[in-house]
């Protein structure tokens, strides 16, 4: 019978396997590609404030968070670009900083993964607005009587 307490060949080798694992999933994992996948976001993200502030200007913005709902109607469209820059600037620079805590490195990871999202449901946005448009609804500018909100 084997004895894991350390002084068998057997768990030794285990150990070597298992560390040899963690520095293979720290090339997938580690440092440089986090703060690639943080620059990442941060382009996505500016992405996604674009197109928010292009929607709220033209055709009106429905926003789902109760937050930023707020501060549209009462900042307008500057208080949801300014509530957008601070909060990522802010996360994405907390992480910027830890980024050699494996912790933040996966967070990094999460972060890019929903910003992907959010692009993907952009997309299906646009194509339900085409596809309005192809039936023939008209969307008026967000300042006009007539706005169709979705």
């Amino acid at each position: 019978m084997e004895d894991d307490s350390g002084s068998s060949p057997g768990f030794i080798k285990r150990q070597r396997r298992g560390l040899a694992a963690l520095a293979d999933a720290d090339r997938w994992f580690g440092r440089t590609p986090a703060l690639a996948a943080i620059v990442a976001t941060s382009g996505l993200a500016i992405a996604d404030l674009v197109l928010t502030a292009h929607v709220a200007r033209t055709t009106g913005l429905l926003e789902a968070n109760p937050l930023v709902h707020d501060l549209a109607a009462g900042w307008g469209v500057g208080g949801v670009v300014l509530f957008k820059i601070l909060t990522l600037a802010l996360g994405l620079g907390i992480l910027a900083r830890i980024v050699d805590r494996r912790p933040a490195r996966l967070a990094a990871f999460a972060m890019l993964i929903a910003h992907v999202w959010v692009l993907v449901q952009w997309g299906g946005y646009f194509e339900e607005m085409r596809v309005l448009a192809d039936h023939g609804v008209v969307i008026a500018d967000a300042h006009s009587d007539l706005l169709l909100r979705l």
